[in-house]
């Protein structure tokens, strides 16, 4: 499933490596994040941490119960 087919406030995990904006948070295949919307062609999640992620829209992503 890709994170632009998610409804907001969802837990996800990432499945494959996922570009972010340039001087954003790299992020690794298996992180969890919290989804909460697309914006264009990134998205706006938080980490574990809490810190603000942005990967892109169309990374593939498993939901998290």
């Amino acid at each position: 499933m890709k994170l632009y087919e998610l409804s907001s406030k969802c837990t996800v995990k990432l499945l494959q490596p996922c570009g972010v904006p340039p001087g954003g948070k790299p992020l690794a295949v298996g992180d969890i994040v919290k989804f909460q919307k697309v914006d264009g062609m990134y998205s706006l999640c938080y980490d574990k941490d809490g810190n603000i992620v942005h990967p892109q829209a169309w990374t593939e992503v498993e939901i998290v119960t």
